[in-house]
């Protein structure tokens, strides 16, 4: 009724471990208690060592998260309305690239986001300058998931072949 919710909730921290030998991928698990079973979480398995987020702001190009290391994979948060990330990665003429934004949940909260609220989009940008910007960067590809569905993954994806070799940026953002 317009208040904040008044049911209790329950904080569980959990340890992982994944054996070196196992295979990639999505794997889904419950948690079950005396209260009863958790909805379906998933944990991603990856070939590539995880990255944290840097502490700080990543919302513009100068303090865009260095990528040192491609393939590589990022673990970090929008952790509210409007917050932006970027990162900075080196390409070569003709590498084709290959980014995914996990959101983790399923779309159940209403249009255009999951449960927490997080419907991820991408964007690639690439240094061109004018006349009245020298710095400015032009978005040349952007994905985010082509509909809306209840129960579906809100995950975005997007393979993009860079034309020439420079700087460039990927922008994460909230839809």
């Amino acid at each position: 009724s317009g208040g904040p919710s008044k049911t209790p909730f329950d904080r569980v921290r959990l340890r992982v471990e994944v054996a070196s030998d196992a295979r990639t991928g999505r794997y889904p698990f419950r948690i079950v208690t005396p209260q009863g079973i958790s909805n379906a979480l998933v944990l991603d398995v990856s070939e590539h060592p995880v990255v944290a987020e840097p502490d700080g702001s990543h919302d513009d190009p100068e303090t865009a998260i260095a990528v040192a290391k491609i393939p590589g994979v990022f673990t970090g948060r929008i952790a509210r309305r409007g917050e932006t990330d970027y990162y900075a990665l080196e390409a070569k003429a003709g590498d084709t690239m290959t980014f995914e934004a996990i959101s983790g949940l399923p779309s159940i909260g209403g249009p255009g986001g999951n449960a927490q609220g997080f419907d991820p989009q991408l964007q690639i940008f690439e240094q061109a300058g004018s006349w009245f910007d020298p710095k400015r960067w032009n978005r040349i590809a952007a994905n985010d998931e082509p509909l809306w569905v209840i129960a579906r993954l809100t995950d975005a994806y997007l393979a993009y072949r860079f034309a020439r070799s420079g700087r460039y940026l990927l922008r994460v953002e909230a839809f």
